[in-house]
Protein backbone atom coordinates (compact mmCIF):
# COMPACT_ATOMS: atom_id res chain seq x y z
CA UNK A 1 0.00 0.00 0.00
CA UNK A 2 2.74 2.44 0.95
CA UNK A 3 4.61 1.80 -2.31
CA UNK A 4 1.39 2.54 -4.18
CA UNK A 5 1.12 5.87 -2.33
CA UNK A 6 4.75 6.74 -3.10
CA UNK A 7 4.14 5.96 -6.75
CA UNK A 8 1.07 8.20 -6.75
CA UNK A 9 3.12 11.07 -5.28
CA UNK A 10 5.86 10.54 -7.85
CA UNK A 11 3.31 10.40 -10.69
CA UNK A 12 2.24 13.94 -9.78
CA UNK A 13 5.82 15.23 -9.85
CA UNK A 14 7.08 17.03 -12.94
CA UNK A 15 10.01 14.58 -13.03
CA UNK A 16 7.71 11.53 -13.29
CA UNK A 17 8.10 11.01 -17.06
CA UNK A 18 11.86 10.96 -16.61
CA UNK A 19 11.75 8.82 -13.47
CA UNK A 20 9.45 6.37 -15.22
CA UNK A 21 11.32 6.16 -18.52
CA UNK A 22 14.93 6.77 -17.49
CA UNK A 23 15.16 5.75 -13.83
CA UNK A 24 18.86 4.93 -14.17
CA UNK A 25 19.60 8.63 -14.39
CA UNK A 26 18.54 9.03 -10.76
CA UNK A 27 20.70 6.22 -9.40
CA UNK A 28 23.62 6.11 -11.81
CA UNK A 29 26.20 7.64 -9.49
CA UNK A 30 26.47 7.83 -5.72
CA UNK A 31 25.51 11.49 -5.39
CA UNK A 32 22.37 11.14 -7.55
CA UNK A 33 21.42 7.98 -5.69
CA UNK A 34 21.77 9.75 -2.33
CA UNK A 35 19.64 12.71 -3.45
CA UNK A 36 16.96 10.40 -4.85
CA UNK A 37 17.01 8.27 -1.70
CA UNK A 38 16.62 11.36 0.49
CA UNK A 39 13.66 12.51 -1.58
CA UNK A 40 11.99 9.10 -1.33
CA UNK A 41 12.77 8.94 2.41
CA UNK A 42 11.07 12.31 2.90
CA UNK A 43 8.01 11.22 0.95
CA UNK A 44 7.74 7.92 2.83
CA UNK A 45 8.18 9.61 6.20
CA UNK A 46 5.40 12.09 5.47
CA UNK A 47 3.09 9.41 4.12
CA UNK A 48 3.64 7.09 7.10
CA UNK A 49 2.76 9.93 9.47
CA UNK A 50 -0.43 10.67 7.53
CA UNK A 51 -1.46 7.01 7.23
CA UNK A 52 -0.86 6.49 10.95
CA UNK A 53 -3.08 9.47 11.72
CA UNK A 54 -5.83 8.16 9.43
CA UNK A 55 -5.73 4.71 11.00
CA UNK A 56 -5.65 6.15 14.51
CA UNK A 57 -8.86 8.06 13.72
CA UNK A 58 -10.50 4.75 12.82
CA UNK A 59 -10.18 3.61 16.43
CA UNK A 60 -9.09 0.44 18.17
CA UNK A 61 -11.47 -1.79 16.22
CA UNK A 62 -9.76 -1.03 12.92
CA UNK A 63 -9.72 -4.14 10.70
CA UNK A 64 -6.21 -4.01 9.23
CA UNK A 65 -6.48 -7.25 7.33
CA UNK A 66 -9.84 -6.43 5.81
CA UNK A 67 -9.16 -2.79 4.99
CA UNK A 68 -5.75 -3.38 3.44
CA UNK A 69 -7.35 -5.89 1.07
CA UNK A 70 -10.18 -3.49 0.20
CA UNK A 71 -9.03 -1.75 -2.98
CA UNK A 72 -11.71 0.93 -2.72
CA UNK A 73 -10.64 1.84 0.82
CA UNK A 74 -6.97 1.93 -0.23
CA UNK A 75 -7.81 4.20 -3.20
CA UNK A 76 -9.85 6.50 -0.95
CA UNK A 77 -7.04 6.62 1.61
CA UNK A 78 -4.53 7.24 -1.17
CA UNK A 79 -6.54 10.15 -2.49
CA UNK A 80 -6.67 11.70 0.99
CA UNK A 81 -3.08 11.04 2.06
CA UNK A 82 -1.47 11.79 -1.31
CA UNK A 83 -3.63 14.90 -1.70
CA UNK A 84 -2.62 16.16 1.73
CA UNK A 85 1.02 15.45 0.96
CA UNK A 86 0.90 17.32 -2.35
CA UNK A 87 -0.75 20.34 -0.71
CA UNK A 88 1.98 20.37 1.93
CA UNK A 89 4.69 20.17 -0.75
CA UNK A 90 3.04 22.97 -2.72
CA UNK A 91 3.03 25.12 0.40
CA UNK A 92 6.69 24.29 1.07
CA UNK A 93 7.47 25.03 -2.58
CA UNK A 94 5.92 28.49 -2.18
CA UNK A 95 7.97 29.16 0.95
CA UNK A 96 11.19 28.02 -0.73
CA UNK A 97 10.48 30.12 -3.82
CA UNK A 98 9.79 33.13 -1.61
CA UNK A 99 13.08 32.56 0.21
CA UNK A 100 14.83 32.32 -3.15
CA UNK A 101 13.23 35.62 -4.15
CA UNK A 102 11.20 34.19 -7.01
CA UNK A 103 7.43 34.55 -6.69
CA UNK A 104 6.81 32.69 -9.96
CA UNK A 105 7.23 28.98 -10.60
CA UNK A 106 10.92 28.19 -10.78
CA UNK A 107 10.71 24.65 -12.05
CA UNK A 108 11.51 23.23 -8.63
CA UNK A 109 9.83 19.86 -8.48
CA UNK A 110 8.05 18.46 -5.46
CA UNK A 111 10.89 16.02 -4.87
CA UNK A 112 13.50 18.76 -5.06
CA UNK A 113 11.54 20.93 -2.63
CA UNK A 114 11.31 17.98 -0.28
CA UNK A 115 15.10 17.90 -0.19
CA UNK A 116 15.46 21.67 0.18
CA UNK A 117 12.91 22.01 2.97
CA UNK A 118 14.47 19.44 5.29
Amino acid sequence: MLLYFVREVLRKDELWPEINSNSGKFVKNLQDRQVFRECIDNIVSDLVTDVDAEIEEAGEDFDYRGKLRDSEWVKKLSKSVVGDHLKMVEKENSVVQERLGDKEATGISASQVQGLSQ
